[in-house]
């Protein structure tokens, strides 16, 4: 659960709930539901686990070597 910025929709992707920057009442309300619904919370963790796997350091690499090679051009 987090505020609606431009970073953390880009990492994150599906694998968060994303509410308006200052909505604290949104935050409370979501957090609170990922504590209680035991689905979501796994659901939001599988979600993340998948998401992690595009951040590999060799898939990293890959990306920095492209947008060098697209820079060269």
């Amino acid at each position: 659960v987090g505020y609606a910025e431009a970073a953390l929709s880009e990492v994150a992707g599906d694998a968060v709930i994303l509410i308006p920057v200052g909505d604290v009442d949104g935050l409370d309300v979501y957090l609170k539901k990922v504590i209680e619904d035991e689905k979501l919370r796994a659901k939001l963790s599988d979600m993340s686990l998948k998401r992690s796997e595009q951040f590999t350091k060799e898939r990293m690499a890959e990306n920095t070597i492209e947008v060098y090679k697209d820079a060269l051009k």
